[in-house]
């Protein structure tokens, strides 16, 4: 996965920095958790304050667009993003069952 960065932005207002960025990929669009992490890494930014707002698949084309919010603290977060979107973006992966229950 590659990702192509088109815009940052810093919005004071809203003590956050917006991002659009083009993400490459083979096979189905990444998951939020995959973009989310890779964009925390390469921007140097706390996981938990990163929430990817939109992925938007182009047809035909293994390229993604996403945009994606890093507020600086986790109390501008809270105050300013609807409860569902960060729950989305927070969410856990399921545990998978291993053993075979019959």
């Amino acid at each position: 996965m590659k990702i192509e960065y088109l815009e940052r932005k810093e919005n004071p207002l809203l003590n956050r920095t917006e991002v659009t960025a083009l993400v490459h990929h083979e096979g189905p669009t990444p998951r939020r958790s995959e973009v989310k992490a890779r964009i925390s890494a390469e921007l140097d930014a706390d996981p938990d304050l990163v929430i990817v707002d939109k992925i938007e698949q182009e047809f035909g084309r293994p390229v993604s667009r996403c945009f994606v919010k890093i507020y600086k603290d986790r109390e501008s977060l809270e105050k300013i993003e609807p409860e569902h979107k960060i729950r989305k973006n927070m969410e856990k992966k399921p545990e998978k069952d291993e053993g075979g229950s019959e």
